[in-house]
């Protein structure tokens, strides 16, 4: 997978238009587009305050829609429904960065040998539970592969070492896109 710079530079005018239409009221009439952003494609949009704090993070990992929607409802989602943080507001926006990550199509490995961290994003599925890491995640929190299935495990709801036995896992790549 590689993006062109238009391909980059339409996801960001994407996830950036779709929040000011919503959070502001700007309308949004010229969706800028490629045809990667018409292709069905999965992502990520993550968004940092102006410190570089996490301010929210959401995704699909499912390339059943074009691309270019898939970021701006994501990025929407991000903006007013990440859990773990208050919406973003019309009087923030100008101060946030935004993320965007492309996904690989996801693949089936046989076991935790098959995964490169840095490299891989990762899916754990177990008893009709399922948590994902990024690629990013692992090297940012300074984790070997044992220590990010554990957590991995933790975050699906199972216990830290259900990764051991009778989990699939599944891997993939991203591509960022940074504002």
């Amino acid at each position: 997978m590689a993006l062109s710079d238009a391909d980059r530079k339409a996801l960001i005018r994407r996830a950036r238009g779709a929040l000011l239409e919503r959070l502001c009221g700007v309308p949004f009439a010229a969706r800028p587009t490629t045809p990667l952003l018409r292709e069905p494609g999965a992502a990520f949009v993550t968004i940092y305050d102006e410190d570089g704090a996490l301010r929210g993070c959401r995704g699909r990992l499912a390339a059943e829609e074009p691309l270019g929607d898939v970021v701006e409802e994501i990025a929407i989602s991000t903006a007013l429904h990440d859990p773990r943080f208050p919406a973003v507001t019309c009087d923030e926006l100008g101060r946030v960065r935004l993320v965007v990550q492309v996904l690989s199509p996801r693949r089936a490995v046989s076991g935790p040998e098959a995964i490169e961290l840095g490299r891989h994003g990762i899916v754990l599925t177990k008893r009709g539970r399922s948590a994902v890491f990024l690629p990013s995640v692992a090297p940012d929190m300074g984790w070997d592969l044992e220590t990010t299935l554990t957590h991995l495990a933790r975050k699906a709801g199972l216990p830290g070492n259900a990764w051991r036995k009778g989990a699939a896992l599944e891997v993939f790549e991203s591509e960022i896109v940074r504002e």
